[in-house]
Formats: structure tokens, sequence, C-alpha cells
């Protein structure tokens, strides 16, 4: 009886609408873009992963309200790291089935249950395959220096793909591994996306799509997200677009 009144107050805090629909959900995405100010990204330029932060935030507010629908849940499942799993759960456990046994709302379970890596600890890995379409062995990480690097290869822009080159030519791949995680539907459109980059590196796909295992296991700081291990597989930092800090080798301690 505890527990559901405590959900019961999660969802009520957060002013769940009764009747839902996608227009009056599109309608507060659309006024919550429009309150953007470009001044104000502007001024995000030294933090602007405060800034995306926050705008997950209210992101999240909304989703919140209307995860009875569909589009509410993956809108929430896309902002989840702003929301408590508490608040999540509740969110789940109070959809209508036909939204719960979507498999956004499935990915979100898992994630809820699932302990995402912080700083300080031990590399999670998971079954993915590589540009071969062989599953990829994470034995061959080991005792090197890790450079995980999570999507967004396109946002990088021409500059930053340049940058993440160069850490290639000047590191030795005994030392340091430099691994790109593709969201990726199947193998066909992985192949299609990787063959677009730099063929040297290193990619590697679960082929999950929107709902891909890498969002379970880590925590996603935008995209492109980059997660630096040490030789004993630690976590020792984690970086958001920050080419200036993961060009710099000595940066990463190798």
């Amino acid at each position: 009886m505890k527990k559901f009144l405590f959900l019961i107050l999660l969802l009520t805090s957060f002013d769940v609408v009764k009747s839902q629909n996608v227009t009056d959900l599109n309608r507060e995405l659309d006024s919550l873009v429009n309150s953007i100010k470009i001044s104000d990204v502007l001024k995000a330029r030294k933090n602007f992963y405060g800034f995306v932060m926050q705008l997950e935030r209210k992101t999240a507010k909304i989703a919140l309200k209307y995860s009875g629908l569909k589009d509410g849940m993956e809108i929430l499942y896309n902002a989840k790291n702003a929301v408590s799993k508490d608040t999540l759960q509740a969110a789940v456990n109070f959809a209508p089935d036909s939204v719960k046994n979507s498999l956004c709302a499935k990915a979100l379970q898992k994630y809820i249950l699932s302990e995402q890596i912080q700083k300080g600890g031990k590399l999670k890995t998971f079954d993915v395959y590589d540009s071969h379409n062989q599953r990829f062995d994470w034995s061959t990480t080991e005792k090197k220096n890790l450079l995980l690097v999570y999507d967004g290869i396109d946002c990088m822009g021409e500059k930053g793909r340049k940058e993440l080159s160069k850490l290639y030519d000047k590191t030795d791949r005994k030392k340091l591994e430099i691994i790109v995680f593709i969201k990726s539907k199947n193998f066909e459109d992985f192949r299609q996306q990787i063959a677009k980059y730099d063929g040297r590196l290193t990619y590697i796909s679960d082929f999950n799509g929107e709902y891909d295992d890498f969002q379970t296991f880590y925590p996603i700081l935008g995209t492109p997200s980059f997660y630096y291990f040490d030789k004993e597989q630690v976590l020792q930092n984690m970086f958001f677009r920050d080419f200036k800090i993961i060009s710099n080798e000595n940066s990463l301690k190798l």
C-alpha cells in the first residue's frame, strides 16, 4: 500500500494529464523549443553540457505528463538520465498495456533494472558486432587504455573527425584502443554508416537501433560521448564533445 501511494505521489508531482493526445504533447514540445533563445545558446558555450542537461530535464518533465502515450514514453526514454529511476518505474507501471509492452518501455525497464557505470567503475561489456559482422571480442582491450566513443560521428563535423584520426595517428594501438559504437538497426545500415568514416578505427554495434544496450549500461552525456578507461579497465573520465581534452595525449595518461 505504501509503495502504491509513493508511486501515485511521484506521478502527481509531475502533473500527469488524464486525457492525453499527441497533439498536446507536440504543442508543449514546440513551446519548449520556441522558448530557447539564440542568446541563451551563445551564453552556454562555456558549459554546453549543463545547458543540454537543463533542456533535457524540461523535456523529461513534459514527457512524464504524457508517458501514457507511446510518443511520450519514447521521449521519456531519450531523457531518462534527467529522471530518477523511481519516477521512471512509476511511469512504466502506470502506462497502459499497449505502451508498457512497446520496445521503448521494455528498453526503459531494462535500463531501470541495470546498473550504469560511473567514474571509477569497471568497463561493462555486452554483445556487439564488428565491421565484419563478427561478434566483437572485448578481451582485445585488456591491458590497454581504451577510448570508447558513443555514436555522434556525424555530429563531430569534419574538424572533430580529423581530431579523432589525429589521436589515432599519434598513439600506439598496443597502448590505446579507440572503439566507436554506432547506433544501427542492422548490419547493412551499420556498414553503410561506417563507410563514410576513417576505416582504421574499430566500429561496433548491437543492431538494436534506438534502444541499444550501450544506453542500458552507460550514462549518455549526448552524442558523441567519450569514455576513457585505463589499463585496468577502470573508467577514468567521461567527455562530451571535448576534443581539446581527448586530443591531448597527456590528458589520457598513456
